[in-house]
């Protein structure tokens, strides 16, 4: 055991403000305290009605905890229990699986209030108890998939602030509706709204990617954070950080005024890969947004791709056919939603070379085969539920 200990306080300048130290004290007594440093599950959106709850205790004592109470809110209904055996030493972090909850479809309030540690009802806690927000939604949908938030969305989308504050909403841009999450004049620092998709299906991909474009206009009054986490478990947890970014790396312009987008230039478009969630079921993306006081943030036409090409082919129309010289021939579709295709090859004889039918055609490039070695030309017929038509390609020439 030590007998004698001394204790330095250091204060290191970085000039910034004066700094006070007071009424240090102590003590050579036990002292029971813990504080309740997270939620790690339920996250804000997920397709499980019953969850069993997972906080992260500190102990900030100098004793040993190994037990204490656990109040839990779900809607306002209060449950009560008891975790024993905690085996939490002084300065140690752990979490805590606690019992199963049963949250309703949509909208759910959580609070967890942990107390009497080691059954002292007393016990100093610095901060022992807390609150969110969250959804369930089980919506599924599969890629590729697009979503301009024209329409009513949020049977699929959900949208929800864990501390029931700025949330993203409809708003009119030059590209009609988007998402506006209104940081602007907002003091409330360190609030999130979070953007969640439906459950995507991703297991007949081997690779792919979003996009989705933003505006933002940087204001020195403060910045604003945008995240975007993915979930491989229905929304379970979000634990793998897929972009970042904020401030003027986030924003298209400066303003010191609310934000407005007025037109196309004060938009970027962004790209994520997401090889990571390839070959998996039950994929969900988090679109974060963090307030820092600064200025409106907007979001619109995210776009998923059954590829991870970061620059995929831009063209006018609902497809184009192309290639057959130096390349290979392709059709690259660009629909306003997921459709049947059928796409036909003829010789200049009329007989057919390939017929093949594609679901859930939307944003897809595809390679046409033809024989080997066969150079010619050829008629590319393509019919979609709206369209039927026919391209002449030159093959080897």
């Amino acid at each position: 055991m030590v007998k004698k200990i001394q204790i330095a306080f250091e204060g290191i300048n970085d000039y910034g403000n004066n700094l006070y130290l007071d009424n240090v004290s102590v003590l050579n007594n036990p002292l029971t305290s813990f504080v309740l440093s997270a939620l790690v599950s339920p996250s804000p959106v997920s397709c499980t009605a019953n969850v069993s709850p997972v906080i992260t205790v500190k102990n900030m004592g100098n004793t040993n905890i190994n037990s204490f109470t656990v109040n839990v809110y779900v809607n306002g209904q209060k449950t009560t229990q008891q975790v024993t055996a905690a085996s939490l030493d002084f300065a140690v972090t752990k979490n805590f699986t606690l019992s199963s909850a049963s949250f309703a479809n949509g909208n759910n309030t959580l609070a967890i209030a942990i107390k009497s540690p080691n059954g002292i009802a007393g016990a100093i806690s610095a901060t022992d108890s807390l609150s969110t927000n969250l959804v369930i939604n089980s919506a599924t949908d599969v890629i590729p998939l697009r979503e301009n938030f024209d329409d009513n969305f949020t049977s699929a989308w959900s949208i929800v602030s864990p501390q029931a504050g700025q949330v993203w909403y409809q708003a009119k841009t030059n590209k009609s509706i988007s998402l506006l999450f209104s940081a602007f004049g907002y003091p409330t620092l360190g609030e999130q709204s979070w953007l969640v998709s439906p459950v995507l299906d991703f297991s007949n991909t081997k690779t792919a990617s979003v996009f989705f474009e933003t505006s933002y206009a940087f204001n020195t009054s403060g910045s604003e954070t945008l995240q975007v986490y993915s979930s491989t478990d229905c929304g379970e947890t979000f634990n793998k950080l897929l972009f970042t970014s904020s401030g003027s790396s986030l924003s298209n312009t400066n303003s010191s005024t609310s934000w407005l987008p007025s037109n196309d230039s004060q938009w970027t478009k962004n790209y994520v890969n997401l090889d990571s969630v390839a070959g998996k079921e039950n994929v969900r993306l988090a679109f974060v947004a963090t307030n820092g006081d600064g200025n409106n943030l907007y979001i619109d036409n995210i776009e998923f791709f059954a590829n991870d090409n970061s620059s995929p082919a831009s063209i006018d129309g609902l497809y184009s056919v192309y290639g057959g010289q130096t390349t290979p021939v392709q059709v690259t579709f660009n629909l306003p939603d997921r459709q049947p295709v059928r796409m036909q090859v003829y010789d200049m004889l009329g007989h057919a070379v390939s017929d093949n039918l594609f679901p859930d055609t939307l944003n897809q490039t595809y390679t046409l085969d033809f024989p080997y070695g066969a150079g010619g030309v050829y008629i590319v017929r393509v019919q979609t539920a709206t369209s039927l038509s026919s391209t002449k390609v030159l093959l080897g020439y």
